[in-house]
């Protein structure tokens, strides 16, 4: 077998200073071998399409094919080739397919597939081929092939051949999709991915057209809205709404369409099947691709949605709570303060408390204890913080009050309760003061002056 390029390269050369032909007993003397090995040669050669053949009666001449040579052909191919004769021997292999299986044309042409290392493309199924010239050619099936570490997918086309001679063989194609097959089992494991997520999340995943008809809702659409998938594609957000919430949906979205940009979080009243309605809310980008020109083209919509009623409900119940409670605490006849532990400024003084300081809230919120209270209480009250600060614990103290000039002293009463953090942490002090002076005075113990 090693000889096989050497002898049809002399072959060649024969033929070309040979421009009229020559028949294989003339070949076989000139170049000294036996009249069966240079017909082999020939046939080889015939089937590379490196020599054209000419019968004139029962003479057969040969010469040099001005056609393009069949391997030149397969060697300009991307795909893996090889062409095996009725023989089940290799007499064509290109280069890809050499170099993707790491060996020569010296070690493959006219052996088996299996004895040559082409054998991991080779199986059973390559005999029934030779041996069944009339199947249908054009069988494509996928193969894998492990090469070291890394795995390798081709598609598979066998065609039945038929050589000048007529003798059957088979051609192999082999066209590598390895990067397709990843692509698409990455594109799988993402599109799976994508359904367990829209699966389990709350917020409806949404498509729609540049004319605002769904394409696609996740299949939770069914829990919030009452309504299948199936029965919300085509449709479009405002089919569920009232006509007045219609215009105030559109009014608000609008400025974003106009402008091909995202717009922000819209709450809007979905009316359900069953005439419930509900809040949602929505917020939707737009999907733009540029064309040829490189122009920007807008295809459609997408964004998400939730049901936020319950959290409106719980958000009107929260506020109407905090104004119950502020309108008690406006209200009550003690005074109360609220000190933030962070820097020591009052953040908050209720009515009683400006009244009875006589200062607007506006300027006694945001200052700090000795610059609204005289220097006695001032220090009164610094020193109770800490005491509170240190135990994290709620204080009572009673300490006189006077004015700047001395007059009116006042009793109080202080009750310090430190209030703290999710984590843990005091984050306020509040300070509820009753004037216990009037009572101090009804039960004598407070010299009247």
């Amino acid at each position: 077998m090693q000889s096989y390029p050497a002898e049809l390269g002399r072959i060649t050369e024969l033929l070309r200073s040979n421009p009229r032909g020559m028949s294989v007993g003339e070949i076989a003397s000139t170049l000294e071998i036996n009249r069966n090995t240079a017909a082999r040669y020939l046939d080889m050669l015939l089937v590379g399409g490196q020599v054209d053949k000419r019968t004139y009666g029962k003479a057969k001449v040969y010469f040099l094919s001005q056609r393009m040579p069949i391997h030149a052909m397969l060697n300009s191919s991307s795909d893996l080739v090889m062409i095996l004769n009725a023989g089940g021997e290799i007499i064509q292999a290109n280069d890809q397919i050499l170099s993707f299986c790491n060996t020569s044309r010296d070690d493959t042409l006219g052996y088996p597939p299996e004895k040559t290392a082409l054998s991991i493309f080779s199986h059973p199924s390559l005999k029934t081929w030779i041996n069944d010239p009339g199947r249908e050619s054009g069988s494509k099936e996928v193969i894998r092939l492990m090469r070291g570490t890394r795995e390798h997918y081709f598609r598979q086309k066998i065609i039945q051949t038929v050589f000048d001679d007529g003798d059957p063989g088979v051609t192999i194609i082999l066209e590598e999709i390895t990067e397709q097959i990843l692509a698409e089992e990455k594109l799988r494991q993402s599109e799976e991915m994508f359904r367990t997520l829209v699966s389990d999340i709350s917020d409806v995943i949404w498509a729609a057209d540049e004319k605002g008809a769904i394409t696609y809702i996740s299949p939770c659409a069914k829990t919030v809205c009452g309504l299948s998938p199936d029965e919300m594609i085509g449709c479009r957000f405002t089919d569920f709404m009232k006509d007045e919430e219609k215009k105030r949906f559109l009014r608000t979205i609008q400025p974003s369409i106009s402008a091909q940009t995202a717009w922000p979080l819209v709450e809007c009243t979905f009316l359900k099947p069953d005439g419930e309605s509900i809040a949602i809310e929505l917020s939707g980008n737009p999907i733009i691709i540029n064309d040829a020109e490189n122009h920007p083209v807008l295809l459609g919509y997408r964004g998400a949605f939730r049901n936020v009623t319950e959290r409106n409900r719980a958000v009107k119940h929260v506020r109407q709570w905090k104004e119950f409670l502020t309108s008690i605490v406006e209200n009550i006849p003690d005074m109360v303060a609220v000190e933030e532990m962070d820097d020591h400024t009052l953040v908050f003084f209720n009515l009683a408390a400006e009244e009875f300081i006589g200062f607007p809230r506006e300027f006694l919120v945001g200052q700090k204890p000795d610059r609204i209270f005289p220097e006695d209480y001032a220090a009164f009250w610094a020193s109770t913080t800490e005491k509170v600060e240190a135990s994290q614990e709620s204080l009572s103290a009673i300490q006189q009050f006077s004015r700047g000039n001395g007059s009116d002293p006042r009793t109080l009463r202080m009750k310090k309760i430190p209030l703290f953090s999710s984590k843990g942490r005091m984050r306020y002090i509040l300070s509820i003061i009753t004037d216990i002076t009037e009572e101090k005075l009804a039960d004598g113990r407070l010299p009247i002056s």
